[in-house]
Parts: C-alpha cells; sequence; structure tokens
C-alpha cells in the first residue's frame, strides 16, 4: 500500500471523524436516492466491490437488498466498525482494507465496481487518480462496469474555490480540515481519456435533490 500524501491524509481525516461522524453527514433519504440510482446497473447475480466503503453505509444496504457485495477501504478503522457491525448483525458481508490505487485482487474478479460519495476526490494527484481508474479496470470482467460518484465541481461555489486555490481545494468538515480534488466533467474526461477505460459517459445527474457528477466506465 502506498504512503504518500493523499493517503496520510485521507486516513488522518478519517480517523478523527470515525464512523460516526461520517454517518452525521448523510440521512436515511440520501442514502436510499444514491441507492435507488446506482440499482438501476446492478443485477443480482453481480459480484461488486465497493471501493473506498468506509463504514459500509452503501455496503449494507446492497447486501440488504440481496446483492453480493464485498467492500473496501484504506482506514482500518473503518473497515474495524464495518466488520464488528456485520459480526453483531450477523451479516456475511467481506469488508477488509486496501488502497483503491492498488486493489487487492486478481484480475476480472468484479461485474460492478462503485466508487461513491466523493472518496475519488481525495486522490490529489491525476496520476493517482489514473492509477484507481485502471486499477478498476484490471478488476472488472469484460462488460464490467465502475460507477464513480463526485460532486459537482460546476457549480458556482466550486469555481469560486478553484479560481482561488486550483484543483486541490481546502475545506472543513465537522471541524476537521480535508482536501479534496474537484473534477469538473472536462477534468475529469482528460483523466479517463488516458486510462484503460475506452468506452465512458460522464454526467451530471441529479441524485434526490442534489446534482452529482457520474462517471461510467464500461470495460
Amino acid at each position: 500500500m502506498k504512503s504518500d500524501i493523499s493517503s496520510k491524509l485521507a486516513i488522518g481525516f478519517y480517523k478523527k471523524l470515525g464512523a460516526d461522524g461520517m454517518a452525521s453527514l448523510t440521512n436515511e433519504e440520501r442514502d436510499k436516492d444514491m441507492l435507488d440510482f446506482i440499482s438501476k446497473f446492478l443485477k443480482k447475480d453481480d459480484l461488486i466491490l465497493d471501493l473506498a466503503c468506509g463504514y459500509g453505509r452503501i455496503t449494507f444496504l446492497l447486501y440488504k437488498q440481496g446483492y453480493n457485495v464485498i467492500g473496501v477501504d484504506i482506514s482500518k478503522d473503518l473497515i474495524k466498525e464495518a466488520n464488528k457491525k456485520a459480526k453483531k448483525d450477523n451479516l456475511k458481508i467481506r469488508f477488509e482494507t486496501g488502497d483503491m490505487r492498488e486493489i487487492p485482487y486478481t484480475s476480472e474478479k468484479f461485474d460492478k465496481v462503485i466508487c461513491l460519495w466523493s472518496s475519488f476526490n481525495h486522490l490529489l494527484s491525476k496520476d493517482d487518480q489514473l492509477k484507481s481508474i485502471n486499477e478498476m479496470y484490471r478488476v472488472l470482467k469484460d462488460e464490467g462496469l465502475a460507477i464513480i460518484d463526485l460532486p459537482n465541481g460546476e457549480t458556482k461555489w466550486a469555481r469560486d474555490k478553484i479560481k482561488k486555490h486550483g484543483r486541490i481545494v481546502p475545506d472543513i468538515i465537522n471541524g476537521l480540515e480535508v482536501k479534496n480534488y474537484l473534477h469538473d466533467r472536462q477534468s475529469l474526461r482528460e483523466v479517463c481519456k488516458e486510462s484503460n477505460f475506452r468506452n465512458y459517459e460522464i454526467n451530471i445527474v441529479k441524485i434526490g435533490n442534489r446534482k452529482r457528477i457520474i462517471a461510467l466506465l464500461k470495460k
């Protein structure tokens, strides 16, 4: 697993934020909106990788709807919380520690890979973003699909932040400092164009009451 500034910042931030802090940033309605959206692309016989799954927010919801899903996250603390909950509720879900730039699975293992809740934005260099996308390509089966969910970098707030700071934008969440790489559709297209994926769509999609950038990358 790499140990550079991106991973150190993300690990440190989520260690302080914790599962309870993460849960406070969402609600059942928002989670249901996301679940309804991604379910359009999933089949019950798919093997799904929830990449950067955190404490299992969406992983558990997918499992309870009958999907076969594995959760991976770089934060040992969050994976510990996810495994604790799975054991407590007697749910047979695999949660493992892993870096999205070096996904700890063999090639062509998964039918779908999902990377949600702005997790991709913690990769602060285009090189790391490209590594992650190519890793998604590697672990997907032929005809597989990766879904990446990002905040909308085309709002006035985002454009003002980018103008002031560049793409790497500082933010405060629950009193904690964090840095995110803000993409618009064009900048994300540029990364995808250099990847192994030849078939991809990048759109702004309304999910519930929020507009998000969604990348659909088809192998």
